[in-house]
């Protein structure tokens, strides 16, 4: 018999699992989620990083002219 977590998800750690939208190891759909959300948070951080040098250059030829 199937259990539904929490989450709406099918518990898969009984053995109870669908292959299609499932992996068999639950600790490799969480490292896959973690991996979409830091390559996510790589390229924000970076974007940010630009933008305060450029803000950072815009602001120092301000005060020296």
């Amino acid at each position: 018999m199937r259990k539904v977590l929490p989450t709406g998800k099918w518990n898969i750690l009984d053995g109870d699992y669908d292959a299609d939208h499932f992996e068999k190891d639950p600790v490799k759909n969480i490292k896959r989620e973690k991996k979409e959300n830091s390559f996510v948070a790589k390229v924000f951080y970076i974007v940010v990083s630009i933008s305060a040098v450029f803000l950072f250059l815009f602001a120092y030829n301000l005060v020296k002219s």
